[in-house]
């Protein structure tokens, strides 16, 4: 049951990131006016950590615990936010398939699945609820499209995890 639990959640965190970061990646070689604008982009994300952490003491409300579990998801919170905002510059200094491959395995495998796992570990009940609202933190781009430079990422990230969570 948490297997299907952490596969849905990482399989919804592929679907939001994998595109950001080909359309960071994409942006970042037109040139400095459009690595202006993506940098615009990903300060827009303030909006949603200002709703995130809402939300959060909206629930903290209904649960005697939830005080210590909010300033915790709120700090994960802003460490996803700056690993998205780290992520976009380390991004743009890869210019080959297998460093930026390294770079994924290790930014997915060791940081962004950790950060998630505490969070739907803290949510509890709420995870469906915890899942919106770290997709939507994690999309900075909702655009849907395919990396004609590697076409097999999509079952090469699916690998990963699988190996990670057996």
């Amino acid at each position: 049951m948490i297997e299907e639990v952490i596969t849905s959640i990482v399989t919804e965190l592929i679907k939001a990131l994998i595109p950001a970061l080909i359309k960071i990646i994409r942006t970042a070689k037109q040139g400095r006016k459009e690595w202006q604008r993506l940098k615009d982009k990903l300060e827009s994300i303030q909006p949603y950590v200002e709703q995130i952490e809402e939300q959060l003491r909206k629930l903290q409300r209904h649960d005697p615990d939830a005080e210590h579990n909010l300033k915790m998801v709120e700090k994960w919170l802003r460490e996803l936010k700056e690993a998205l905002e780290v992520a976009t510059d380390e991004v743009h200094k890869f210019n080959t398939t297998s460093k930026f491959k390294r770079w994924f395995n290790y930014q997915l495998s060791e940081s962004f699945i950790a950060q998630n796992n505490k969070i739907t570990e803290l949510a509890g009940d709420r995870l469906n609820i915890s899942l919106h609202l770290t997709g939507m933190l994690m999309q900075v781009e909702q655009a849907r499209c395919k990396c004609e430079e590697w076409p097999g990422w999509i079952e090469w990230a699916l690998q990963g995890w699988r190996h990670l969570l057996s």
